[in-house]
């Protein structure tokens, strides 16, 4: 019976944090960063500390996760919202209209997740794989830009959008945290 109560409180939170994402203020909807746990937050968190903190920007943090936090030292500036994920982050994604969106979950369109028409939407890469290793064939289709760990997811999704004609994205060169990390903690392992 705890369970089925608990469930039942998640669903109703989540339904009520989509239809307040709906009604952000613009300011609230020009960047938003969507993140399925704190697996994945590690990898979008440097891009959203530099907005916030660093360039002052107004970010909204949709998250799939409760326990999914990080650091920012200008709070004011980050709007964090639970959206689960279930039935109230699909119906979010199709209804959520912002200028851009970014994220680190592949197959945008052919899941759960669909684009809404006028929005903007970019992945972020938290595997440093090729682009046709461990992902769906289609995995990047629908995205309008990439951030690339290197050369090599250039040059892949350059390829596949030659290929089968899609439409060009905008790629940029963003490298991979987590190789930073390593590269500025080097005297940890010396």
């Amino acid at each position: 019976m705890i369970f089925f109560i608990k469930m039942l409180n998640d669903f109703f939170e989540t339904w009520k944090n989509a239809n307040y994402s709906i009604n952000l203020s613009n300011d609230w909807r020009r960047i938003v960063f969507y993140s399925e746990g704190p697996w994945i937050t590690k990898h979008l968190s440097p891009l959203i500390r530099e907005l916030v903190d660093n360039r002052n920007i107004k970010i909204t943090f949709l998250t799939s996760a409760k326990d999914d936090n990080f650091f920012i030292k200008n709070n004011k500036n980050l709007k964090k919202i639970y959206i689960g994920d279930t039935s109230a982050r699909t119906f979010l994604f199709r209804k959520l209209s912002i200028e851009l969106m970014v994220m680190s979950t592949p197959s945008l369109q052919s899941m759960q997740l669909k684009r809404q028409k006028e929005s903007k939407y970019y992945y972020i890469h938290h595997s440093p794989m090729s682009t046709h290793m461990i992902y769906q064939e289609n995995a990047f289709d629908n995205f309008d830009g990439i951030f690339c760990v290197g050369p090599y997811h250039i040059k892949e999704t350059r390829e596949r959008e030659r290929k089968f004609s899609l439409k060009k994205k905008n790629l940029l060169k963003s490298g991979y945290c987590n190789f930073d990390d390593l590269i500025n903690n080097k005297k940890v392992f010396k």
